[in-house]
């Protein structure tokens, strides 16, 4: 059985696909989760921008969900409900990187 990287990625216990947290990136997002009371999935998206403990408050937090949904719709990017934050944001990034080359 193979793991499903992309629902790993979402749920925050993974850095990327295919890309496990080392485990001092994974005490990490613990510990912001812990600190901050919140998800451990926000504090892993606070890590993957660069969040520290001393650092935490001074980071832009993600975009809300349906800013994001509303942005991949835009960006022309079709994808199911169930379908990972993290992954729709690099579609984003990744359909609007071709459309402006083919500009």
């Amino acid at each position: 059985m193979s793991l499903n990287w992309e629902r790993l990625v979402g749920q925050g216990r993974a850095r990327d696909t295919g890309i496990a947290w080392q485990p001092e990136e994974w005490e990490l997002v613990l510990a912001i989760a812990k600190k901050n009371s919140i998800t451990v999935s926000l504090a892993a998206e606070f890590v993957r921008k660069g969040a520290t403990l001393e650092n935490f408050a001074e980071v832009e937090p993600p975009k809300p969900r349906e800013v994001i949904e509303k942005e991949a719709k835009e960006a022309g990017v079709s994808f199911a409900p169930e379908a990972p934050t993290a992954v729709l944001e690099k579609e984003i990034i990744r359909k609007t990187k071709k459309v402006k080359k083919s500009k």
